[in-house]
């Protein structure tokens, strides 16, 4: 598993050499080739994305108000489990694992005592925030680069709700929705991406595809 305080290049944007010094400082004004090459290589071509694609995929949201989605500019997807309850600790691993799944995408994740955009692309927190009717948030936390639906943003924060989570909802399960989230899939039936009381414990073969053309 690769140490929380090194990033390797991905080879998606391998013809753009400076991208991760662009992503550390914070300037990806000019990453816009990059983003073309990524965009075509997972696309074919801007025109020819599918109805399927554009429902169940791409992101959308304003930074710091909960309820985003953002997509990954890179294969290294770096996962901050900060201060975790045991239960939703196991469940956030689950999901990690089920994400390395995907072909070319390279997610790992590990205990933190702090969270920074600087190291890590997505943060799993978790505390009762009452009966708010979510059970969890997926938050964009940091600047962002590009624009909807293919907008991704330097880390997101996940909010699991212990007042809902583990029961009636495995952590698990909410901890495969949120970081869905933070990887570019929206609500969709049928898998931990389901809007209301999902009934799965792991993505779809669907959401995983979606995955596999965006690195591939």
């Amino acid at each position: 598993m690769p140490t929380l305080n090194t990033r390797q290049q991905s080879p998606r944007c391998s013809r753009c050499p400076d991208v991760e010094s662009r992503r550390r400082s914070g300037n990806l004004a000019t990453h816009s080739y990059c983003m073309r090459v990524l965009l075509l290589s997972a696309l074919g071509a801007i025109t020819g994305v599918s109805t399927a694609f554009a429902v169940n995929f791409g992101s959308y949201g304003v930074p710091f108000i909960g309820g985003g989605v953002w997509v990954q500019g890179d294969a290294y997807f770096t996962v901050g489990r900060l201060f975790l309850t045991p239960a939703v600790d196991a469940g956030t691993v689950s999901a990690v694992a089920n994400l390395q799944q995907v072909p070319l995408f390279l997610p790992s994740s590990a205990p933190t005592n702090y969270c920074h955009d600087s190291v890590h692309d997505a943060c799993v927190l978790d505390e009762n925030y009452g009966d708010t009717g979510w059970f969890g948030q997926n938050v964009g936390w940091g600047w962002t680069w590009g624009s909807h639906p293919f907008q991704g943003i330097s880390m997101s924060v996940q909010r699991i709700n212990l007042f809902y989570v583990p029961f009636p909802i495995p952590a698990q399960t909410a901890a495969c929705h949120e970081l869905g989230h933070a990887v570019g899939l929206r609500h969709r039936n049928g898998s931990c991406m389901q809007a209301a009381s999902p009934p799965s414990l792991f993505y779809s073969s669907h959401d995983l595809a979606h995955l596999e053309d965006w690195f591939d």
